[in-house]
């Protein structure tokens, strides 16, 4: 059960998200840290298996895009590409782009540590959020949240100097 600030919290994510979900306790278990569940106890459950199904699904989503934009690009291209996009760091910058560490909950350590800023932390719990989508729904509802958001990185990351390799392979 969620509380009813908390849930006037994920009201405003699902707003940023443009998402709402059916089943309100998937998103805050997407946002709940181990270290959070360690300290409280009950009933609570962390995020990290939506974090394994989210870093699926963001993989999936990614992929499927790129085989259909970039149809000129061999396979190892691509791979190169969605490596240089979907790692922690590029992950930590969508997940900043909603502010999703101000509704992470998190233990007493974590937070005086600045967890709420961790690039690792953020990349893990932007995957938790995927995955709670994908499984509140369903796969076509993940893309259209999250691949909006992935498709300028990858626009940028084609584009910098880093990439120009990509594109000689190409040629």
């Amino acid at each position: 059960m969620v509380k009813k600030e908390r849930k006037e919290e994920l009201a405003e994510l699902q707003k940023r998200l443009g998402y709402s979900f059916r089943e309100i306790r998937l998103l805050n278990k997407a946002l709940t840290h181990k270290s959070y569940v360690n300290e409280t106890g009950g009933s609570l459950k962390h995020n990290e298996r939506f974090e394994f199904l989210g870093d699926s699904v963001i993989d999936l989503i990614v992929s499927e895009y790129m085989i259909r934009k970039y149809s000129d690009y061999n396979e190892g291209v691509l791979s190169k590409i969605r490596a240089g996009v979907v790692n922690e760091s590029g992950l930590a910058k969508l997940a900043r782009k909603i502010d999703l560490g101000n509704f992470l909950l998190l233990g007493r350590g974590e937070e005086m540590s600045g967890g709420r800023s961790k690039s690792s932390l953020l990349a893990n719990t932007y995957e938790a959020l995927a995955g709670a989508v994908y499984y509140d729904s369903d796969l076509k509802s993940a893309a259209k949240i999250f691949l909006p958001y992935i498709k300028k990185e990858i626009k940028a990351y084609i584009e910098t100097p880093a990439s120009r390799d990509f594109k000689s392979d190409l040629q």
